[in-house]
């Protein structure tokens, strides 16, 4: 159900006659910044780890989550989203591989289903060590 937002503006017509203009309009407000990112904070590389995140939206929108893993890669630094997710609920389907060893942030932000998105969440610091292969 669309939620509206309407303003009305009372106009002087004349004659001591009075008018009541109302002019509404759709109203969305942007998700809730995210919990910061929850998984292991220690990794190898190559291993493929899950990650979760949980937000809300004011509206009870539907919002996806997308992850910045800060890699140093550009393939791999690119924001990796989740599949749809209810307002408040946990995202379960946010995995990683890891393929640069070091000191990563990582962070989440949400965005409803209308576009809107939150800021990026406070960071989870993931120290990844070099694997063989």
């Amino acid at each position: 159900m669309s939620k509206l937002r309407c303003r009305g503006l009372q106009l002087l017509v004349g004659a001591g006659l009075t008018a009541l203009l109302v002019a509404c309009y759709p109203h969305n407000q942007a998700p809730n910044t995210p919990s910061p990112p929850i998984g292991p904070d220690q990794a190898g590389t190559y291993s493929y780890e899950a990650y979760r995140a949980v937000s809300t939206d004011p509206d009870g929108d539907t919002i996806y989550l997308g992850f910045d893993w800060n890699d140093g890669y550009y393939y791999y630094n690119e924001t990796t989203w989740s599949s749809a997710t209810a307002s408040g609920d946990t995202c379960q389907s946010c995995y990683h591989t890891w393929y640069s060893a070091g000191v990563h942030e990582v962070r989440v932000k949400a965005v409803d289903v209308h576009g809107l998105s939150s800021g990026w969440s406070a960071p989870l610091t993931v120290t990844v060590h070099s694997t063989d292969r």
